[in-house]
């Protein structure tokens, strides 16, 4: 399947953007069952894994780490804009903010625990497709727009560097 194969490609691509070289701090909000997270973990970062309580998939993940002596950190939200405590190297934000009304804060909170030079993983799925009713229409324009204005700015088509920009007077 097509969107099986793309989230495979970018699950790969951002195995390859975090050096392994030494522990990150690694933040996968929206996790669901922790693919990326999982495999992090498996690298030696210090990963935590956010989604919302009662979807199953966090329990799904809670049982794959223990299975596997996975050392991570799970964390349940009540959905909604992330209640977040700490600082993270790496942010990854797959396929989730277009679910959440309040997107823009979201991206906000985001970079405020990104520490500088940290990257956001982030996709806007509502490019690929519209019509789901679970998405609210973010136009990718104003994606890129919020990421800016949150000091996020674009380094691929799916990551964002957490850097101050002059202002121009």
């Amino acid at each position: 399947n097509t969107q099986n194969e793309q989230k495979k490609m970018m699950n790969q691509f951002i195995m390859g953007m975090i050096p392994h070289n030494k522990p990150m701090r690694v933040l996968d909000f929206g996790s669901g069952i922790g693919m990326i997270a999982h495999a992090l973990a498996e690298k030696g970062h210090n990963v935590t894994a956010m989604d919302i309580r009662g979807t199953g998939t966090l329990e799904f993940l809670k049982w794959r780490v223990a299975k596997d002596g996975v050392p991570m950190t799970i964390l349940e939200s009540e959905g909604g804009v992330p209640k977040i405590n700490g600082m993270y190297d790496a942010i990854i934000a797959m396929d989730c903010i277009e679910h959440i009304k309040d997107w823009r804060k979201v991206i906000e909170t985001l970079s405020e625990h990104l520490i500088p030079g940290g990257i956001l993983f982030a996709n806007n799925a509502t490019m690929y497709d519209m019509s789901q009713p679970e998405h609210y229409d973010v136009h990718p324009r104003e994606f890129i727009k919020a990421c800016a204005e949150a000091d996020l700015l674009p380094q691929t088509h799916i990551s964002y560097i957490k850097m101050e920009v002059p202002v121009h007077a």
